[in-house]
């Protein structure tokens, strides 16, 4: 399946208070489009008005109290791919579902990339363990506090989210420095976090 699953040490109240309080404000700020200019929800099918939408345009890396989730990334992506202490260039970005919601099957990358150059995953914040997150079709159950992480070609996707509250996840790309460098278009850089 080629996902791998860590436990998470990140606060996780403390990130959902923070994604909650910021979501409207990012909204309200930044359209609905990706590096291109281009409409989009990233193809997950939570809508042009959805905080996933605007993923271009903020980084959670940016904001305060990220060193444990930083950390954490370069953790993952060492034991994924065995290589360690190389500059990495993460975007990262909220999702947040309400009842209803799911994220219809995507792939962050759709040219074939091995995951040395391009890695992606996501940390579960508040999920009430109702919803599962598909990798290449099979199903990994969402709990709070696990990082996984998974190729960028891989298809994924998760089941509707029926739960009362909110279901918040970070979802993040890593790059490697080499493809940082010659495949992301420039005025696209500044939205990314070297870790």
């Amino acid at each position: 399946m080629n996902v791998l699953i860590l436990s998470s040490d990140v606060n996780l109240n403390r990130f959902s208070k923070q994604i909650l309080k910021n979501e409207p404000r990012i909204i309200k700020k930044y359209p609905p489009t990706n590096c291109r200019n281009e409409k989009t929800d990233g193809e997950t099918g939570l809508g042009y008005d959805s905080l996933t939408s605007r993923f271009y345009h903020f980084n959670i890396l940016n904001w305060l109290n990220t060193k444990q989730l930083k950390k954490e990334i370069r953790k993952g992506y060492e034991l994924y791919t065995n290589v360690e202490n190389t500059p990495l260039f993460v975007q990262c970005w909220a999702n947040v579902m309400r009842r209803g919601d799911r994220i219809n099957p995507h792939t962050h990358m759709d040219q074939n990339v091995s995951p040395l150059h391009s890695l992606s995953g996501h940390l579960c914040v508040k999920v009430d363990g109702s919803t599962n997150t598909y990798y290449g079709g099979k199903p990994v159950c969402n709990v709070n506090g696990e990082m996984i992480f998974f190729p960028s070609t891989m298809i994924h996707w998760t089941n509707t989210y029926f739960g009362d509250g909110e279901r918040i996840t970070i979802a993040f790309d890593i790059f490697s420095e080499e493809y940082f460098n010659y495949e992301i278009f420039e005025h696209a850089k500044k939205h990314f976090v070297k870790i």
